[in-house]
């Protein structure tokens, strides 16, 4: 974040006495000088424990920690290695390794050139329909990342993964979970399935999925896909590589597609280009709108890619019996683990990994592939990192430290509902959409997010929008479950349960509560000043308004302290 935020920030923690702190009263900060990612100087303070402990659930859970567990923590700061573990085989690792992969993937968009109405869908299942399409290849990689199974068979296993409207739309058979090599379902509502159109399997690189997200038109003969797959599996952007060639080569087709085989500057990419779009014919639309070519694997037209690119399947020089040799070839490239190893980091420490990093990702990879190329290994190498537990900077650290260690993190918008809903049972819909979930009708970019095609990176700083965003969230979330827990008894309530809607602050019960909601939603105790400025504000609210308005203000500032919203 830039300086001037997160001396804002600072102040309005220091204001309300809690969150994220380098040094705290929950613990001594403590060494991080061994691991990967370490380094032989440090230049950071470390979170203490319970600031680490809520950076880490939320990475990995997406949720703030549970009060059970920050009071495991502050009698043995130790149990927080038990807690991880317990994270990593959690399903809600699913959901956020799923989440942390659509920010760079960008598969979850708000269109696609098939429509809910191409299927003979209800218009009210518009929102599901594109979440799922957005999702399957996500929650597939995140399947596999979760599962006691190698990374490589992301691209390998002759399944996906799919929920009831893809296995009603597309060519899919659902198959058991024994089949499919695991132990727990996807996700709620998620089976493995199995395409039964003849594609060859490829796991992730034989999704539907993917490919409506990256769609080609005709005259770029599956180019974007190549381009696509190498970018994401591999991080080799061909669009990055510096051209130079003469004009008149772009004056009309012909002469288009005679330089990609002529012009020097265009062979260095096309001659790697061009074999690898050769086996993506199996997704060749002849129709890029029509619903029978778009749904459907079509074998017959595999061997098109050498009729319209005047050359055969080849993933890099190496030739390729078909596309059933795609996903092994990905396995067996050195760039495919580099580069999952540079996503998972840059999603944990909320950064785009870059060369300048080669030293820290390398000590990453080698711990990947000391767990056997199981990615809770690499995710336990990123957290033990300095950098991942850094909760401030010291005076050594350099200009470039200062701009890529992020020691204050934004929650996103996925992290931000989850937390909510999990916390108040409040979802914001309008209309069956999310509205930190899409852009249509949704507010998803200004909360922060990404929505795939316009904007690709996530937002890193706190701005206007998304706070208009948080209060309008803050307050929805208030109402509902203050009216929903007065109405209920206190045993079936979530949050308020240890007062009712005569409960004044004179009332021992009272500050209890005040103490139990900080817990809930920042994750350590309330300081005194804290629970003072909490009690003057639902004071002058239940005089003016009643008790009940008087609880939604004070969970409505929970929600919008910084101690909740940043980690």
């Amino acid at each position: 974040m830039g300086a001037a935020m997160l001396a804002l920030i600072a102040t309005l923690l220091a204001l309300h006495g809690c969150g994220p702190a380098p040094v705290g009263d929950s613990g001594t900060a403590r060494a991080t000088d061994s691991g990967p990612g370490a380094v032989a100087d440090p230049v950071t303070i470390p979170l203490d424990d319970l600031a680490l402990l809520r950076r880490r659930s939320l990475d990995l859970t997406g949720l703030p920690p549970e009060p059970d567990q920050v009071a495991a923590v502050l009698e043995d700061p130790d149990a927080i290695e038990a807690i991880i573990e317990d994270m990593l085989r959690s399903p809600r690792w699913r959901l956020r390794f799923a989440d942390m992969m659509a920010e760079q993937f960008l598969t979850r968009v708000d269109s696609f050139n098939a429509t809910v109405e191409s299927y003979g869908l209800d218009p009210s299942q518009e929102y599901r329909f594109e979440s799922s399409v957005g999702t399957e290849p996500l929650l597939l990689m995140a399947t596999i990342a979760s599962a006691d199974r190698p990374w490589t068979d992301v691209v390998t296993v002759d399944w996906t993964v799919a929920d009831d409207m893809l296995l009603e739309i597309w060519p899919l058979q659902e198959i058991s979970l024994e089949e499919a090599g695991l132990s727990d379902a996807p996700a709620e509502g998620w089976r493995p399935a199995r395409y039964t159109d003849g594609r060859p399997a490829g796991g992730l690189i034989m999704t539907n999925g993917l490919w409506w997200r990256y769609w080609s038109a005709p005259a770029n003969y599956n180019r974007g896909r190549a381009a696509a797959l190498a970018r994401l599996l591999l991080c080799e952007d061909f669009l990055l590589r510096p051209i130079s060639f003469d004009a008149s080569s772009l004056l009309d087709t012909d002469s288009l597609l005679d330089a990609t085989s002529s012009e020097p500057a265009c062979v260095g990419c096309h001659n790697s280009l061009d074999p690898l779009a050769a086996a993506f014919y199996g997704f060749w639309w002849f129709d890029i709108y029509a619903e029978p070519e778009m749904t459907r694997y079509h074998p017959e037209r595999e061997w098109l890619g050498a009729y319209y690119l005047g050359t055969s399947p080849e993933y890099f020089g190496t030739p390729l019996n078909g596309p059933v040799e795609l996903g092994p070839a990905v396995a067996d490239d050195p760039r495919f683990l580099r580069c999952t190893t540079r996503r998972v980091a840059g999603g944990l420490l909320h950064r785009e990994i870059t060369d300048a990093d080669q030293s820290q990702v390398s000590a990453w990879l080698d711990a990947f592939r000391d767990a056997d190329l199981r990615v809770g290994g690499l995710v336990r190498a990123v957290l033990a990192s300095e950098e991942y537990r850094a909760g401030a900077l010291l005076d050594t650290a350099s200009e470039d430290d200062e701009v890529a260690i992020q020691t204050l993190r934004m929650m996103s918008p996925d992290q931000l509902a989850d937390s909510v809903e999990a916390l108040t049972g409040f979802r914001w819909t309008e209309d069956g959409f999310d509205q930190l979930g899409n852009d249509d009708l949704g507010y998803r970019i200004l909360a922060g997010g990404v929505d795939g095609v316009a904007v690709t990176r996530p937002q890193r700083d706190p701005s206007v929008s998304q706070q208009v965003v948080l209060r309008l969230l803050a307050q929805g979330a208030a109402d509902f479950v203050v009216t929903s827990d007065l109405a209920l008894p206190a045993e079936e309530r979530r949050l308020l349960t240890g007062v009712d809607g005569d409960t004044t602050s004179a009332d021992p019960a009272f500050v209890d509560q005040l103490e139990t909601l900080h817990l809930r939603f920042h994750g350590r105790p309330a300081t005194d000043d804290a629970l003072a400025e909490e009690t003057a504000l639902f004071d002058a609210v239940a005089a003016a308004d009643g008790t009940a308005a008087a609880w939604a203000a004070v969970i409505a500032l929970l929600i919008r302290d910084p101690a909740f919203w940043t980690y």
